[in-house]
Formats: C-alpha cells, structure tokens, sequence
C-alpha cells in the first residue's frame, strides 16, 4: 500500500493530545509521530509531556490522561529539539494537522524560540480528503437520513424543512 504514496520525502503522521482544544492556551501532554520512509520503513516515537498546565475536565474526558501521570514527565521544551529533528526534511500528515496539531505545534515550537518552517513541507490532512469526498453538508446530511434528495437547497423554507427532516430521523435512529 505505501508504494502508491510515491514519497520524495519522508513523511511524519503525527497527533497531539492536549491539556484542551485552545490552540493559544493550551500545551501538549503527548505527542506520537510515525516516520514513514521512502523505503517503507518506519520509524515510531511517542512520549509523554508535563505541559506545566493543567489538562481541562473536557480533554481528559477525550484522552484520559491526568494530571498526576504527567507531572513528572519531561517538559515540551526539554523535547523539542530532538522532535524539531526528527521532522527535519519531512512531509507532515495527521488528521485535523491543518486546523489543530501544526498550529499547536508550532506555537510549542515557538515558545522553545524553535522556528518550525512548513514553507518546503507537504501537509497532508485526511480529515480534509474525508470532508471534500465525503461532504458533511445540508444535502449530504438529507441524502444520508432521509434517503431524498435535497430539492430547493440554499432556499430557507426548502432548508428549514429539510433540517426538520433530519433532526427528526436522527431522533429515529440515535435515540
């Protein structure tokens, strides 16, 4: 399956779980990323970080990392330059990297004074393929839970009783 990828570079997939979803406030508390060589070989690192923050009720509900399980882990700061050259010369992938995870990371980045430079770099995010094939519209959500399709679309009443329409065949299906 990689040889479809065709890489000039390699290409690092990376996610981030976080103290919460603020990328200006919040800090890392784990950090996984796996190389994926041209070869195909890869190469797989994750540690645990002390965000020196403390992680929101709503992340650890997401991740279940606490407080306590990284109060003794090494800091972002005390990582940064053996993961700013990990992913020196690589491609970046990771789903909602776009949105989130880059941004996030190269704020952590920046407060080590590292400056992550993305100009050279292919950026790859899944979540955005997933959105564009998969659209997650008005008329993709009546398709989906109606089995119609959306006539009159952008045209309020046609949209209001669409939505009508949704809600109430999702209120079906997910009760």
């Amino acid at each position: 399956m990689t040889e479809k990828l065709q890489l000039k570079n390699p290409i690092v997939f990376l996610d981030l779980e976080t103290t919460g979803k603020y990328i200006n406030i919040d800090r890392i508390v784990e950090i996984s990323t796996i190389k994926l060589n041209p070869n195909g070989t890869e190469v797989e690192k994750t540690v645990r970080v002390n965000p020196t923050i403390p992680i929101s009720k709503g992340a650890f509900e997401i991740h279940g990392i606490t407080d306590q399980a990284v109060a003794n882990e090494p800091t972002f700061a005390e990582y940064s330059k053996s993961i700013f050259e990990f992913i020196q010369g690589c491609d970046l992938a990771g789903y909602n990297l776009l949105r989130f995870d880059l941004p996030l990371l190269q704020k952590e980045f920046e407060l080590c004074g590292i400056q992550l430079d993305i100009s050279n770099k292919s950026l790859i995010d899944p979540m955005v393929i997933f959105h564009r094939k998969d659209p997650r519209d008005l008329n993709a959500a009546y398709q989906k839970y109606c089995g119609k399709i959306h006539e009159g679309a952008h045209q309020a009443a046609a949209d209001a009783r669409a939505t009508k329409e949704i809600l109430l065949n999702q209120i079906k299906l997910y009760p």
